[in-house]
């Protein structure tokens, strides 16, 4: 079963179904068309073996729109039956108590979902928005308390805020929703990114999304945070292994393939890294992140242009001021010193207007080679509980090492000390 991300590519693509198939790797491709008409909701789906081009089934529903959960797993059963293969155990479904949910509290959450999943800072912003309006208009809805835990972990990871205000809405989120409903996957996977990014709790945070991939065996975004939970611990060789499956649920994905890079990174693994972004590019050329995990392996194989040009770009595009930062100690890297102090500069007049992350000016003074202002930043984002303080493991903070801050640091956070 492949992702709707990877499957989106083919909007509107001239391509026929079976080359389609043959790029996601499916023997069989799902369509289907929603109509709306007040509080009723119209289905109409059709399971198409790709080979051949030729219809195994087809189905027409219409339902109030209170019951599209209940809708959209009595479609799944019947597809599954169709194909002979469960995607989740038909039991399971069968005896699944399926809430009603208020029309626009889910329509809330569906944008809410598209916004966040572009993962931008303004996106981000308006998904909070969104989801706000889907608790507003039903506070039932635990989902809408998941997907608000995600959100807020993704604006923490962004360093858009202080973390000692994001992480804690996202982990309150996730609570409440568990609280409602322990089967939403989303909720566990957004406690387990809090315990990874803020609490350091790296126990908890396995348990909370091996739930999670157990509840959703068949979801690439818990694949994703297991992978990444296995990276940060230093187990790169399992990382690399459960990344596998990423890409095998959502095989063409921007996101996906930048996020492998940055794996493939961590495990010092640079050409193959390069190599996904890369590919992640060609999918979507002004993916910022990509660009930012490109220009972390261009560095470290020596391609100081490089990763300045991708940085310079990751920078106009999103905005963000870790892009900023990473620029600037680039630019110290490559020799150009009165830049990289520039933007120092820069981001501590800043720093002096609104929220910026102490671990990001760590990270200019670590290229400019002043050790003592780098550690008594570092020292601050530790205090502040800054979620890329797990970076010091990275391969950008290698230099580092030799010194008994870093080792004392790390052994606070938790992080394995050994690459």
């Amino acid at each position: 079963m492949i992702s709707r991300t990877s499957v989106a590519a083919f909007k509107g693509t001239r391509k026929f179904l079976p080359q389609i198939a043959k790029e996601l790797g499916v023997a069989a491709v799902l369509e289907g068309t929603v109509a709306r008409s007040g509080r009723s909701v119209r289905v109409t789906v059709q399971l198409i073996f790709a080979a051949n081009d030729s219809h195994i089934w087809a189905g027409r529903y219409e339902r109030d729109l209170c019951d599209i959960l209940q809708l959209q797993a009595e479609i799944a059963q019947c597809v599954a039956s169709k194909i002979h293969k469960l995607v989740e155990p038909m039991e399971l479904l069968q005896g699944q108590r399926t809430p009603r949910v208020k029309p626009q509290a889910y329509e809330a959450c569906l944008r809410g979902v598209f916004l966040r999943d572009k993962l931008t800072p303004f996106d981000l912003d308006q998904a909070v928005d969104c989801f706000t309006q889907a608790i507003q208009f039903d506070p039932a809805y635990a989902r809408a308390y998941g997907e608000l835990s995600l959100t807020y972990f993704y604006l923490g990871l962004f360093g858009m805020g202080p973390p000692r205000d994001l992480f804690p809405k996202a982990k309150a989120n996730a609570i409440q929703a568990l609280e409602l409903d322990e089967t939403v996957a989303c909720a566990h996977v957004g406690l387990a990114a809090v315990h990874i990014f803020y609490d350091w709790d790296w126990s908890a945070a396995e348990l909370e999304i091996k739930q999670a991939m157990k509840l959703r065996s068949g979801d690439s975004v818990t694949h994703a945070h297991y992978a990444d939970f296995l990276s940060i611990r230093g187990r790169h060789t399992e990382a690399i292994a459960a990344f596998a499956r990423v890409l095998e649920l959502d095989p063409i994905s921007r996101v996906y393939l930048g996020h492998f890079g940055l794996i493939l990174h961590r495990a010092r693994e640079y050409a193959q890294s390069i190599e996904q972004c890369q590919k992640a590019l060609a999918i979507d050329p002004n993916y910022a992140n990509a660009l930012w995990f490109l220009a972390l392996s261009q560095e470290q194989v020596g391609d100081l242009p490089g990763a300045i040009a991708s940085l310079e770009m990751a920078s106009s595009l999103a905005k963000g001021l870790h892009f900023k930062a990473l620029l600037g100690r680039a630019y110290a890297k490559a020799g150009n010193m009165s830049r990289a102090a520039a933007i120092l500069e820069e981001l501590q007049s800043l720093s002096r207007q609104r929220y910026v992350s102490p671990f990001d000016i760590a990270v200019v003074h670590a290229g400019l080679g002043d050790r003592d202002a780098t550690f008594e930043c570092l020292e601050h984002a530790y205090q502040q509980r800054v979620f890329r303080i797990i970076e010091l493991t990275f391969p950008m903070f290698d230099d580092l090492r030799s010194d008994r801050r870093w080792a004392d640091l790390v052994q606070r956070v938790g992080l394995p000390p050994s690459i």
